[in-house]
């Protein structure tokens, strides 16, 4: 784990620090944390968010990715009985694509898209099959399509979410996710617009949750990739808010003006050391930009357990349930 240096020391017995961040900057495991604060990873029964038409034809509540992305430690959306996300199909994934071939039964396999995490307006018919390794390259395609818009901006970027899991723990997407994720500074949120890109690919304004201000949407596959956003702490200069709906702490100091959402924000605190400056990062061959502590920003958030034990079942070593 991350070791604290003095400032961090002197924070710890500062009164004025929420228990979030002190429990965070003692390396205390996130489930502690929110066993702690025990709804501040909890997704409300009230969360509906906007009315959309699923893959399966139905008009039912859109599950927007920040809605369940890290519920209960989780890098993925939400599961199925089997305890796999929707649209898996019926195989168990590997732990990493890199353990499997592009030709195996996995890869191969023609599943339904995740209901929660398809843009049916991109994908025509919404409901249309498409193999696992479709699903990974067109987000695989996403993140190097942020990275060249975000660039282009001159937006500094990190991976996030799901996609920091994949990139630490396998150097690639997980095998079982439906989008992607990065973060960028408050400060650099007004830089980014909506509309197409080209042909393949539009950035859209997102208002149903105020963590995830814009989204880049690939248009043939329906999957897009979650642009979050964070803030330095203006009281103390060695946390970092990460704006989170469901967070432990009221930020008021984010902005509430367009293209954010109107309301306070909620978010966690993390300690700025684990965080920046940005590295150099490698995902399936592309280089990215990481948290500077890549792994102790990810125990912190998730649990240690997260670096190597798979939220979902797997076809071998290391998930909850795994097969020979």
């Amino acid at each position: 784990m991350h070791r604290l240096g003095f400032a961090a020391l002197l924070l710890l017995m500062s009164p004025g620090i929420p228990v979030s961040a002190l429990a965070l900057l003692r390396g205390t495991d996130v489930h502690q944390i929110a066993a702690e604060q025990p709804n501040a990873f909890d997704v409300p029964a009230t969360a509906t968010v906007s009315i959309n038409t699923t893959v399966d034809g139905s008009d039912e509540d859109e599950h927007d990715d920040a809605l369940v992305v890290w519920k209960s430690g989780r890098s993925g959306g939400p599961v199925d009985s089997r305890g796999l996300p929707y649209g898996s199909g019926s195989l168990l994934p590997p732990k990493c694509p890199a353990d499997v071939s592009e030709t195996s039964p996995y890869m191969t396999e023609n599943v339904f898209p995740n209901k929660y995490y398809t843009m049916c307006d991109y994908r025509q018919p919404c409901g249309r099959r498409g193999t696992n390794l479709e699903r990974l390259d067109s987000i695989r395609g996403l993140l190097k399509q942020t990275k060249k818009l975000l660039n282009g901006l001159h937006v500094p970027y990190a991976l996030y979410g799901g996609s920091a899991v994949g990139q630490e723990r396998c150097g690639d997407v997980l095998p079982w996710d439906s989008d992607c994720d990065v973060v960028v500074w408050e400060h650099d949120v007004h830089k980014i617009s909506s509309g197409n890109i080209d042909s393949r690919y539009a950035v859209q304004h997102k208002t149903i949750n105020s963590a995830v201000p814009f989204v880049v949407a690939d248009r043939k596959t329906g999957f897009f990739c979650d642009i979050f956003f964070m803030k330095r702490d203006p009281k103390f200069d060695s946390l970092v808010n990460m704006a989170w709906p469901w967070g432990a702490s009221d930020c008021y100091d984010m902005s509430t003006s367009s293209p954010f959402t109107g309301e306070i924000k909620k978010c966690d605190k993390f300690p700025m050391s684990v965080v920046s400056p940005f590295v150099p990062c490698v995902l399936n061959g592309i280089e990215h930009t990481c948290f500077k502590d890549q792994a102790g920003f990810l125990e912190l958030r998730m649990g240690r357990s997260v670096l190597h034990l798979p939220d979902v079942p797997t076809q071998a070593g290391g998930g909850k349930r795994s097969v020979d």
